[in-house]
C-alpha cells in the first residue's frame, strides 16, 4: 500500500501544485486526503456502495426516502429489458458518473447498453483518483425509478462532525449541462463557487428544515459526508453519501471556502487502518 500512497501525493501535488502535508493536515482538500488515507472505517465502504447504502438509510428511520428500486444484477447479460418499465436509470454502485438514464426504453440500444456496463463493471474505480473506499465495494449493476422526466434539483448539504456547515444546489440536465449555486443553511447565497454569480439564484427547496435534519441523521458517524438529496414534486429523495467530492481536490471551489470547512473539520483521535480496522493513536 506504500506505494499507492505515494501516487496518491504525487498526484495531489499535480492537482494542486502542493505538496500533501499529512502530519499536519489544515484545508479541507488536505484533510479529506487524510481521512481516505487514514479513517477506513468498514461503513464508509457499505455506504459508498449505492447498493448497500440503502440498508444503512433504513436504518437510520429514513427508508421512505430512497428511491425505488427496479432490480440489481451482478452482470449486464441478465438484465431482462423487456421486463423494464418504459424509463429508468441504470447505474453501477462502485463509483462515480456511472449512469444511463433512460426517458424512452424504446430508443435504447440494447446490445450499446450491455457493452458499456460491462466495461463499466470492469473498471477498478479507486485507482483513478486513489479513492480506497470503492475498493472492496461487490460490484453491481442496478436500476432505480426514474423520478423526473427533466434534470431534477440536487441538494447537497455538507455535513462536518455530524452537522450542515453549509449546501450546494444543483443541476446537471440530461445533455451534460450544470449549474450550481451555494447556500448557508438559512438560504444566505454564499457564492462559494470560483464564477458563481451572486445575481444567479437557485429555488429554495420546500423541505429545507426536512432535508438538514435528513442530512444530520445520516451524517452522524462520519467526520465529514456530503448527504445528497433530489426534491421532485413536493417530495424529497436521498441520492447518495459522498466521501471524497472532486477526489479531494476542489478546484471549483473558492480558497475560503476550502480554509473556511478546513478549519471546522476535527480529525478522528484514532487511525482506522484501511482493510485491518485497527485502531491506533493518530496523534
Amino acid at each position: 500500500m506504500q506505494m499507492y500512497w505515494k501516487d496518491a501525493k504525487v498526484q495531489y501535488t499535480k492537482r494542486t501544485g502542493k505538496k500533501l502535508n499529512y502530519r499536519r493536515p489544515k484545508d479541507l482538500n488536505e484533510k479529506l486526503m487524510w481521512l481516505t488515507r487514514y479513517w477506513q472505517h468498514p461503513l464508509k465502504t457499505e455506504c459508498a456502495d449505492k447498493y448497500r447504502v440503502r440498508d444503512y438509510v433504513k436504518e437510520c428511520g429514513l427508508g421512505h426516502l430512497l428511491i425505488p428500486l427496479i432490480g440489481v444484477w451482478d452482470k449486464a447479460d441478465d438484465i431482462n429489458f423487456n421486463q423494464l418499465p418504459d424509463c429508468f436509470v441504470l447505474k453501477l454502485n462502485h463509483g462515480s458518473n456511472y449512469n444511463i438514464i433512460v426517458t424512452d426504453k424504446n430508443k435504447i440500444n440494447e446490445p450499446r447498453t450491455i457493452y458499456q456496463l460491462d466495461n463499466w463493471l470492469q473498471e477498478d474505480f479507486h485507482l483513478k483518483l486513489h479513492e480506497l473506499h470503492y475498493k472492496d465495494i461487490p460490484r453491481k449493476i442496478i436500476c432505480e425509478k426514474l423520478i423526473s422526466p427533466n434534470a431534477p434539483m440536487e441538494y447537497q448539504c455538507w455535513c462536518i462532525n455530524g452537522d450542515v456547515e453549509s449546501l450546494l444546489a444543483c443541476r446537471k440536465d440530461f445533455s451534460g449541462k450544470y449549474e450550481a449555486w451555494s447556500y448557508s443553511t438559512d438560504w444566505e447565497h454564499l457564492c462559494d463557487r470560483i464564477g458563481e454569480s451572486e445575481n444567479s439564484i437557485a429555488p429554495k427547496p420546500k423541505h429545507l428544515a426536512q432535508i438538514l435534519e435528513y442530512a444530520e441523521t445520516l451524517s452522524k458517524p462520519f467526520p465529514f459526508v456530503r448527504v445528497d438529496f433530489y426534491e421532485v414534486d413536493d417530495l424529497v429523495y436521498f441520492a447518495e453519501l459522498t466521501f471524497t467530492p472532486c477526489g479531494n481536490v476542489l478546484r471549483n471551489y473558492k480558497q475560503e471556502f476550502i480554509h473556511r470547512l478546513g478549519e471546522k473539520l476535527v480529525l478522528p483521535k484514532k487511525i482506522i487502518k484501511p482493510n485491518q480496522f485497527a485502531c491506533i493513536n493518530a496523534y
